[in-house]
């Protein structure tokens, strides 16, 4: 029997587009520094690359914005370094909240669960920010989730079984006691199929070998229900 649903966030239970937080990010940047956007946003990648092509992509400091935003101002010699990370991020991160909005049936959907399931978020977002994204889409993210499941805590980025070991062991549940929906295989789903876990994805395209796919969340209450049927 099914007794709890662990969902990822960003892409899952909402839509997030960072483009324009990004672009406001680098011209408050080239403003505040004086210096061209392009060598800025050169050396962002660069370093955002080496990060994500070696070890250090699951070091959950070191694939923080502040991190990366920091040897970015060190390279360049700026001064008031951190002065400048925190009003580029409050920038940033205002920009993203105002333009997030909740995927389709997300409220209605998670209403009825909460009253069936015991709900968790699996995210690699930290606490923070995941926090102020559930809340600017859902309202209290309490009304909802038991609690969320972050590298604060993990100490690891995604993908990796800590995410839903962690949460299993809170709640002392095994694992086919339990789903997890992402919309990302290899990143949502896959460690978790790894351990036990039943899974659904969350996407309009096929990936990997997810137990189930939907298109929307709408299509959640069935596939649950074919679930705990099944065992």
């Amino acid at each position: 029997m099914i007794r709890a649903v662990f969902f990822d966030a960003d892409g899952t239970l909402y839509r997030i587009n960072k483009k324009r937080a990004y672009d406001e990010l680098f011209k408050f940047l080239e403003d505040r520094i004086k210096l061209d956007r392009k060598l800025i946003e050169d050396k962002w990648n660069e370093l955002k690359n080496e990060i994500m092509n070696s070890q250090a992509r699951w070091d959950p400091e070191k694939r923080k914005r502040e991190y990366l935003l920091r040897k970015v101002l060190e390279y360049f010699n700026v001064e008031n370094i951190e002065l400048i990370i925190k009003q580029s991020l409050e920038l940033f991160w205002y920009i993203v909240l105002l333009e997030m909005e909740a995927m389709p049936y997300a409220k209605e959907v998670l209403e009825d669960l909460s009253n069936r399931y015991i709900l968790v978020v699996t995210s690699e977002e930290f606490e923070n920010i995941l926090k102020k994204k559930l809340d600017a889409v859902l309202g209290d993210w309490k009304k909802y989730f038991k609690f969320l499941i972050t590298p604060d805590e993990t100490k690891i980025m995604k993908p990796s079984k800590r995410f839903y070991e962690f949460s299993m062991k809170k709640l002392d549940l095994k694992s086919n006691e339990v789903v997890v929906i992402g919309n990302s295989w290899e990143k949502d789903l896959k460690p978790a199929k790894e351990i036990g876990i039943k899974t659904i994805l969350l996407n309009i395209r096929k990936e990997g070998e997810p137990d189930f796919q939907i298109k929307s969340l709408k299509e959640l209450k069935d596939i649950l229900k074919q679930i705990d049927i099944q065992y």
